[in-house]
């Protein structure tokens, strides 16, 4: 996926290319361990290329430790053990983490929730 937005405090374009995962519907999940998505909340004009398809977006950062070990509990249950340890955050692919290193995992990472939109056609 190529991720392009404009930044909310420098006016600065930025694109570049992210991994993603198909979330609910027209969602996509990014999770990193990088700086950018932690900015993402003020960016402006959101744009991915997705598939070939281009799409405008609007962020939902995710920085709540909770709610980043109940989104990784549902990666895990949606996409098993040995996807979530592909995540490079620590967890094992061979069982179920319980809670705990679930949290330790989230603390590692920011999620970003794209809501995908698709962008209308020019004639």
């Amino acid at each position: 996926m190529l991720l392009s937005y404009t930044g909310g405090k420098t006016g600065n374009q930025y694109t570049f290319a992210v991994g993603y995962f198909p979330w609910d519907g027209e969602d996509v999940l990014v999770s990193s361990s990088a700086n950018w998505p932690k900015t993402l909340g003020n960016a402006r004009d959101v744009r991915l290329l997705v598939k070939g398809q281009q799409f405008t977006a609007k962020p939902t950062v995710i920085k709540d430790a909770q709610q980043k070990a109940d989104i990784l509990a549902e990666f895990v249950r949606r996409n098993g053990a040995q996807a979530a340890k592909g995540l490079m955050l620590g967890l094992s692919g061979d069982r179920q983490p319980d809670r705990q290193q679930l949290l330790a995992a989230g603390a590692k990472t920011t999620f970003v929730c794209f809501a995908l939109e698709p962008e209308a056609e020019t004639p």
